[in-house]
Parts: structure tokens; C-alpha cells; sequence
């Protein structure tokens, strides 16, 4: 640029670059933020579409875990089963602990550290740092977790839709720590779906318990059990099958009908005994007349006088 008198001369321009800065670090929070809330979404479309058995419910567990520790950004994390009969909490899947760390929170007491307080509170408890907070101070545990590296907790009970406490998970962080309440909306989420699968997956287990020692009764008994409705034979234990002559073929398959066994007068006290039972929801004992299959062939043959069934 040449000044009026023709000599050179210099422009110079100058701008505060604050606000480009904070422009600048908004933009990066954003896109953290976004970035945090797809893996979050990612991790509970993953939990919502597992397909859970008894046989790989210790996987669906370290799924949860994993979970937990995506959606919180933190460096370890555990999920406790709470045992029935004892009321302590009980690791059941981890990632990131040593084994000496495990074994000390192998079983855990109301009241004893993050997930103790929780379990006591039933609520979550974060613990932002654990050098400064009351439920560490001068206990055994504030060792534990500085020897592991762990400086902050964030503990969330896990309860079934009836609102019975099943457990709990726990994430850990290696620096002080808090939670923002968008972090702790997915958790919550989180939560509850882990709850949803551990309570569905004990309710199949005692339903598979129930009915193994059902059929075990069923089996050993020496009364002659049948199942049946008013048309068709469901199940008949042995001694049952020995007492009327047919193969358990015969009865399931329908080639011999519950009715066809029955005579007529019986039949029609089964069916006054079956009424009264369905409007009372009782279960009481009846006098049972059948007949015996005739042998060598297909057809009913001689009564057979049976004991309260």
C-alpha cells in the first residue's frame, strides 16, 4: 500500500480470538457428545436384542458390564447378583480387576462400600472421589480401591418391574469423577434393562427347577398319576399305565380318548368334579373308575376301581 506522500506503508489488522476458541471447544464437546450418545445407544440396542438362556447368562452379564462401562466412559466395572438368602451381594461378572480385588468384594454387606450403601439405600450412590468421601473414610476398602487405582464410584441397583432388588453394577474411574444426569439417564436405562433379564432368566430357572422336581415325583410315585382334560390324556406316570394296560402312545397320541376310557355315569361326575374345581381354583380328591384295556385288542375291556386321584 503506498501512503499519499508515495511512501510504503502497512496495514494491520487485529481480532479478539477468544470467541473462536470457545467457538472452537463447543464444537469439539459436541461432537464428543455425540459421539458418547451413539456408543450409549449402541450399547442398549445390544442389551434390548440379546437373547437370553441359562446357558449364556454369564455372557449376558459381561455384556451388561461392558455396557455400563461404554455408556459411563469408565475404566472398570463389575455387576453383583443379590443372593437370597443372605442378602450380600455377590460379583457375578467384571472387567478390569485383579483377582485379590475380586475376592475382597467377593460378598458384600449393607452399608460396606459404593455398592453396599446402595444396596442399604436402594438407590444409586456416586462417589466423586473416594480420598474425600465419608463412606471410604478410615475403613479397610479406601486401601482396597487406591491400591487398585480406583478413585471414583458410581454404583446403580438393579430391581425387577415388581420393584424387588436383584443386584447391582458398579462403574470405576482412575480419576475423581461425576457423572452429568445425561450419562445417568442412559445408565438408569441401562439399569433397567439389566434388571428385566436377570429377573425373566431366575424366573425361568425356578420354573425348570419347579418342574424337574415335579416329574421326578411324578416318575417315582406308586400311585397312578394321569394328566388329562375331559377330551385327552396329556401325561401318565408308570404305574398309572400298568394299572389300565395302555402305552403312553396310546393315551398322548389320542388313539384312546380320555371318554372312551371312562364309563358313561363317571364320566359325567369327572365333568360336575371338573366344574366345581375350575370355579373354586381347588384341587380335591375324586373316586375314579376306568377301563382296563382288553387284551390283545383296541377296545375298553374290564373296570378298574382306582383310589382318590
Amino acid at each position: 500500500m503506498m501512503l499519499p506522500d508515495g511512501q510504503p506503508g502497512v496495514i494491520c489488522y487485529s481480532f479478539d480470538s477468544t470467541k473462536l476458541r470457545e467457538a472452537d471447544a463447543a464444537l469439539r464437546a459436541s461432537e464428543e457428545r455425540l459421539s458418547a450418545e451413539l456408543a450409549a445407544m449402541t450399547a442398549l440396542h445390544k442389551i434390548g436384542a440379546l437373547v437370553v438362556h441359562e446357558d449364556n447368562f454369564s455372557a449376558v452379564l459381561e455384556q451388561i458390564v461392558e455396557s455400563a462401562i461404554t455408556i459411563a466412559g469408565a475404566d472398570f466395572g463389575n455387576i453383583q447378583l443379590l443372593n437370597p438368602i443372605s442378602h450380600r451381594l455377590e460379583i457375578a461378572a467384571q472387567r478390569g480387576f485383579a483377582q485379590w480385588y475380586l475376592d475382597y468384594w467377593a460378598s458384600v454387606d449393607e452399608g460396606e462400600g459404593s455398592c453396599g450403601t446402595a444396596l442399604e439405600r436402594g438407590d444409586r450412590v456416586i462417589v466423586d472421589d473416594v480420598e474425600q468421601s465419608p463412606i471410604f473414610a478410615g475403613t479397610p476398602a479406601l486401601e482396597i480401591q487406591r491400591r487398585a487405582g480406583v478413585r471414583a464410584v458410581l454404583s446403580i441397583p438393579l430391581f425387577s418391574r415388581s420393584g424387588s432388588l436383584l443386584g447391582m453394577f458398579s462403574t470405576h474411574y482412575k480419576r475423581p469423577h461425576s457423572p452429568d444426569e445425561h450419562t445417568l439417564r442412559f445408565l438408569d436405562l441401562l439399569a433397567r434393562h439389566g434388571g428385566d433379564i436377570i429377573a425373566r432368566t431366575q424366573a425361568e430357572k425356578a420354573l425348570r427347577r419347579s418342574e424337574e422336581h415335579f416329574h421326578r415325583l411324578y416318575d417315582s410315585n406308586i400311585v397312578g398319576i394321569v394328566r388329562a382334560d375331559m377330551e385327552h390324556v396329556i401325561d401318565a406316570n408308570d404305574v398309572f399305565l400298568n394299572m389300565v394296560e395302555y402305552t403312553r402312545d396310546d393315551l398322548t397320541t389320542g388313539r384312546i380318548r380320555w371318554r372312551e376310557m371312562t364309563p358313561p355315569e363317571q364320566f359325567h361326575l369327572d365333568e360336575r368334579s371338573l366344574a366345581e374345581m375350575n370355579a373354586t381354583g381347588s384341587c380335591k380328591p375324586f373316586e375314579k373308575e376306568l377301563f382296563r384295556k382288553e387284551s390283545g385288542g383296541e377296545s375298553p375291556g374290564e373296570r378298574v376301581e382306582t383310589e382318590p386321584v
